[in-house]
């Protein structure tokens, strides 16, 4: 299909580049959303895009908080991580190894602790910033032991408990869905 055509034409590798390298945060967002859509589900996308040097860059867009303006590239990098380490233990290995448990872990504590009280524009945002977080925070632990444990050292009792409760939350909206 599409995703195929698209990596086996560079496109993993140019994505990536551009989320890396460009100026503009809204362009980072999109290059992020698009890696997450041309790796979900797709083996070989998730290893081209390991191959290509991905995690890092990723991660380095989710944990740029330099401006407001970075929210929906972190939200998206945190959506390409979920998706580059579901069902795929070596990459959630790579995942921590690169910090990237950390980083969601902050994106997720950052974006869930905002008073929500408060209805302003950034609201729709940090949302998606926390459900991105906690969705790709449950791809990177499942099935995998070490880095559920590196996740629980990374919070508090209450903050791991909120945390799986959502994450259960989204699991059990997803199988009704």
């Amino acid at each position: 299909g599409a995703r195929r055509e698209i990596a086996e034409a560079g496109g993993i590798e140019s994505l990536l580049t551009v989320a890396r390298d460009d100026d503009s945060d809204q362009v980072k967002a999109a290059a992020a959303g698009a890696i997450a859509n041309v790796i979900a589900n797709s083996a070989e996308n998730q290893a081209a895009t390991v191959a290509a040097g991905g995690i890092a860059p990723l991660i380095a867009l989710v944990r740029d908080c330099t401006n407001g303006d970075t929210a929906p590239q972190r939200a998206n990098a945190a959506a390409a991580l979920g998706n580059l380490v579901l069902g795929h233990t070596l990459n959630q290995t790579d995942l921590q190894a690169e910090g990237g448990l950390a980083a969601l872990v902050q994106l997720w504590r950052e974006a869930s602790t905002v008073e929500y009280d408060e209805i302003d524009e950034g609201s729709e945002e940090r949302d998606w910033q926390e459900a991105a977080a906690a969705a790709a925070l449950r791809a990177g632990t499942s099935g995998h032991v070490d880095n559920l444990e590196v996740v629980r050292g990374l919070l508090t009792s209450a903050q791991f408990t909120e945390l799986a409760l959502e994450v259960m939350n989204e699991a059990e909206s997803s199988a009704a869905g």
